[in-house]
């Protein structure tokens, strides 16, 4: 009996993939014989998830509000992959304050990652 929880030749693009949920997601899919494009601020955490999943793995570094930045992993995704079947949006931060306390770039940093970064890899 086939795996009902294979990924075989499925292309799942993960975002906020450097350490936690995301990496753990990331993992699962390459041990499930899928393959994953993968982004995070933390370069550091972005090598060692490359260096881990190999050729299975695409990696970038960076936020997922930078357009260009999403548009060229998805095309990188096609060019090498054929196709890209999967999101899994998982970036995000928390900057706890309460409201009257926080600063206008803190509130756009959160709005911006937490909600256009999801835009913009949906939308894509």
């Amino acid at each position: 009996m086939q795996n009902p929880f294979s990924m075989e030749d499925r292309n799942i693009l993960v975002t906020g993939a450097a350490q936690g949920i995301g990496r753990e997601v990331a993992r699962t899919i390459v041990g499930l014989g899928g393959r994953v494009a993968a982004v995070d601020m933390n370069g550091d955490g972005m090598k060692s998830l490359q260096d881990e999943l190999g050729d299975s793995c695409m990696t970038y570094t960076g936020s997922v509000t930078e357009q260009s930045l999403i548009d060229g992993m998805v095309a990188d995704m096609v060019k090498e992959w054929g196709w890209v079947h999967g999101l899994f949006n998982n970036a995000g931060i928390v900057r706890a304050a309460m409201i009257h306390k926080m600063e206008r770039d803190i509130w756009d940093q959160v709005i911006n990652v937490n909600l256009t970064g999801v835009y913009l890899t949906l939308h894509r």
